[in-house]
């Protein structure tokens, strides 16, 4: 049985054709071979540069094998190959068994589209919001987000089978009448209590008049994950005379920031920390007091996640899965800075201890253990419904 997994991606490559990722990587490879022996991802690939290599990770799976998809990343190139696009997602749906399409993803949707069309089983990973994509993309994508959504409810709607990454938010969005599961794509190994007992302590030994140090772990070359109203909010704060350091992680140029932190006169106040190797992630999270997620779109947060899983006091914007994540205290609308202000105004030592305890708890909801049951049931009877039909129904 031939495997097709359709995404927008990018998947990423090296100059000698090797297949690179992080979130998309040889664990989701392994996984999908449950329904067969062979796995190929229809995606969009992208060259990059030796330096960035060294934070991926190579493809090393056998019976492995990848379709590109032209480039359409931008309106003009999506009308020129919009064409090309198609005819090749629907030749490569008729070449496989099984088919799994990722969304928000128009590689996902045509997909789903012509394995319906072709009698093939499929099921679909809701990971995101079509809607908050297209709106916070472009003002083209603002043009397009109405379409967007009724697109990607059309898709759920006719889906047998739906896997959302998120409990509750997604599900409300893109209702689906077929089977359906909750399983994060965050995961993370039996927790330590430990590592509470070490947040803490941490919070216990803070100085009064100590800054409290804010971080967000997010890309810094999209502008849809906020850290720009976190900056503004900084700044605010600081002519209130609350000390504070916000920490940014994460990849890409930081240049257009830089030069806004500049401009507000934060340089002492704020830092751009830069790409963290998987590995250092969590000593980035056990140094900062707590964690911020002012995204404009998300599914449900790898790194809010890991945050909590640190025991690391965490709020967010109401988008997506966050709010299913912290506090409803510590949730602020989209690009509200005075939100932001308020929460970090007003936090307090015990008001810390409480919320590194009450993520600590949250985040064990993550077991991989637990999600990988679920998901497992999950792929069982969705096999069971082409393998075992008259059984399954």
């Amino acid at each position: 049985m031939k495997v097709l997994f359709a995404f927008n991606g990018p998947i990423e490559k090296d100059s000698s054709g090797n297949y690179l990722g992080n979130e998309l990587n040889d664990t989701l490879v392994d996984r999908y071979k449950f329904f067969g022996d062979h796995v190929t991802f229809l995606i969009r690939a992208r060259e990059v540069s030796p330096e960035d290599t060294l934070r991926l990770k190579r493809f090393r799976s056998e019976n492995f094998s990848v379709v590109e998809v032209p480039e359409f990343n931008t309106f003009s190139l999506f009308i020129k190959n919009k064409g090309k696009i198609d005819k090749l997602v629907r030749k490569t749906v008729a070449e496989h068994d099984v088919i799994i399409a990722r969304l928000p993803s128009y590689v996902g949707r045509k997909t789903a589209q012509y394995a319906k069309e072709m009698g093939k089983p499929y099921f679909v990973e809701a990971v995101g919001c079509a809607w908050d994509a297209l709106w916070n993309h472009s003002w083209r994508g603002s043009i397009m987000a109405a379409i967007g959504l009724m697109q990607m409810k059309q898709v759920l709607r006719d889906a047998p089978f739906a896997l959302y990454v998120t409990n509750e938010f997604l599900q409300r969005r893109y209702p689906s009448s077929g089977v359906q599961v909750a399983v994060s794509d965050v995961v993370h190994r039996e927790l330590s209590d430990e590592i509470l007992a070490k947040r803490l302590e941490k919070i216990r030994n803070r100085k009064p008049g100590e800054p409290i140090v804010l971080g967000t772990l997010a890309a810094i070359y999209v502008a849809y994950k906020g850290q720009d109203y976190v900056i503004k909010a900084v700044a605010k704060l600081k002519a209130l005379g609350v000390p504070v350091k916000y920490l940014i992680a994460g990849r890409g140029d930081k240049t257009r920031m830089q030069t806004y932190i500049n401009k507000l006169g934060l340089q002492n106040e704020v830092e751009i920390v830069g790409q963290i190797n998987h590995d250092k992630v969590f000593d980035y999270l056990d140094n900062i007091d707590m964690y911020v997620q002012p995204s404009k779109q998300e599914g449900l947060p790898r790194a809010v996640v890991e945050a909590m899983s640190r025991a690391c006091p965490s709020f967010g914007a109401r988008t997506g899965g966050i709010p299913e994540l912290v506090s409803p205290e510590w949730v602020f609308e989209k690009g509200d800075i005075n939100g932001i202000v308020r929460i970090v105004k007003n936090v307090t030592n015990e008001q810390l201890e409480s919320e590194a305890k009450r993520s600590f708890e949250e985040a064990k909801k993550y077991n991989v253990d637990i999600l990988n049951k679920r998901r497992n049931d999950f792929f069982e009877a969705f096999k069971n419904s082409y393998t075992r039909p008259n059984e399954f129904y």
